[in-house]
C-alpha cells in the first residue's frame, strides 16, 4: 500500500476484512471493551507502518491474532500471580495459629499430592511446605528455584501449567472457589 492512498482505500480493505475480523475477535472471546482498544492498536499500528506493509489484509489480521493471544496470555499470568499471592497470605495469616496452620498445610498437601511431581515439589519449595519424608524437597531441574519463582515474569510452559493445575485443583478441593461459577461456597 503506498502512502498516498486516500482514506477510501482503507475504508475499502477494512470493510473487505470486517467479517474475518469478527471471525478473530469472536474465536478469542475477548471482552467487547478489550476487543475495541485491540483493533484501535491494531489500526493505528497500521496506519503508522502502512508504507512499509506489503500485505495489509495478512498484516492486520496477522497482528489482530497475535494481539488477542498476548492478552488471554497475560490475563492467566495475572490469575496466576494472583493464586500465588493468595496462597502467600493465606500461609501468612495462620503464621501464628498453629492448628490452622496445621490443618491448612494438611489440605493444601492434599490438593499437593494431586500435582505431578515437578509441581509437588516446586509448590512445596515454594510455599514453605515439607515432603511426604517431612524432608525439605528435592530441586527439581526444571524450574527455577521457587523462591525466585514469579507467575508474571516465568517463562511461558511448564511453570504456567504447574499453576493451571494448582488452580484447577483447589478449586476443586474447595480451597478457592471459581468466582466465575455461580457456586460459592457457604
Amino acid at each position: 500500500m503506498s502512502p498516498h492512498q486516500s482514506p477510501d482505500s482503507l475504508e475499502e480493505l477494512l470493510g473487505e476484512i470486517q467479517p474475518q475480523l469478527q471471525r478473530v475477535l469472536s474465536r478469542f472471546s475477548l471482552p467487547p471493551a478489550k476487543a475495541e482498544e485491540i483493533l484501535q492498536d491494531v489500526f493505528l499500528t497500521f496506519i503508522y507502518k502502512r508504507d512499509r506493509i506489503e500485505s495489509p489484509r495478512k498484516w492486520i489480521l496477522r497482528t489482530l491474532r497475535r494481539q488477542c493471544v498476548s492478552y488471554w496470555r497475560e490475563r492467566r499470568r495475572q490469575l496466576y500471580s494472583n493464586l500465588d499471592a493468595a496462597l502467600f497470605r493465606a500461609l501468612a495469616s495462620v503464621e501464628d495459629q498453629p492448628r490452622a496452620r496445621k490443618s491448612f498445610h494438611l489440605q493444601l498437601d492434599e490438593v499437593l499430592d494431586e500435582l505431578p511431581l515437578r509441581c509437588r515439589d516446586l509448590f512445596r519449595r515454594r510455599y514453605g511446605l515439607a515432603s511426604e519424608d517431612g524432608l525439605p524437597p528435592q530441586e527439581t531441574v526444571l524450574f527455577p528455584l521457587a523462591e525466585d519463582l514469579d507467575p508474571i515474569t516465568a517463562a511461558p510452559g511448564p511453570v504456567e501449567r504447574c499453576f493451571a493445575a494448582l488452580g484447577r485443583r483447589l478449586v476443586e478441593s474447595g480451597l478457592l472457589y471459581d468466582e466465575t461459577s455461580s457456586a460459592a461456597p457457604n
